[in-house]
């Protein structure tokens, strides 16, 4: 498919009664491929109200369009910090008072991979748990669903860095 080319559609990550990237784009079994989603500058713990610059990369052999959906929540299901990123390669959407980020019809064109660098200030509330949660596609381009596969990663941060990193199923990591 194309990556959604228009954007996927809101609230698609697959979590909080929301529907998967798999509701689509189902062809293959469950999250994972030959590829995989990464995650890099999450920090061991966050420092309350500091800005991280993050990367999130989506591989797969072959593939020549990407996709995803990110947010980062708290431990109540409520918007955790706040995330920005590059307008061109970027889409930021809020939908039921959670800011989700999304590739831009100009951010899915990739070869083998795609990257995706973004902001995140993180929560003032040094108790909160910040769970980041992202579902990425690398897509075969031929405009349809099928060959498609989709990745999953979830990581937790505390600012006491009690929660460590939480590789999610399905060829994710958390770099």
């Amino acid at each position: 498919a194309t990556a959604s080319s228009s954007n996927p559609p809101d609230l698609y990550p697959g979590v909080q009664g929301m529907v998967s990237c798999l509701a689509c784009h189902s062809e293959f079994a469950g999250y994972g491929g030959p590829g995989g989603v990464s995650l890099e500058g999450l920090p061991a713990r966050y420092v309350p109200g500091e800005i991280y610059t993050m990367t999130m990369t989506v591989k797969q052999p072959g593939a020549k369009s990407f996709g995803f959906q990110l947010y980062a929540v708290d431990q109540e299901g409520k918007q955790a910090g706040s995330l920005s990123g590059d307008p061109v390669d970027l889409d930021a959407r809020r939908r039921k008072g959670v800011t989700f980020l999304k590739q831009s019809y100009h951010g899915s064109h990739g070869q083998d991979s795609r990257s995706y660098s973004f902001q995140w200030r993180a929560p003032e509330d040094p108790s909160a748990r910040v769970g980041f949660v992202a579902e990425a596609i690398g897509a075969d381009g031929h405009g349809s669903s099928m060959g498609d596969h989709v990745y999953r990663l979830e990581a937790v941060v505390t600012s006491d860095g009690s929660a460590g990193m939480a590789a999610a199923p399905g060829g994710a990591n958390t770099d």
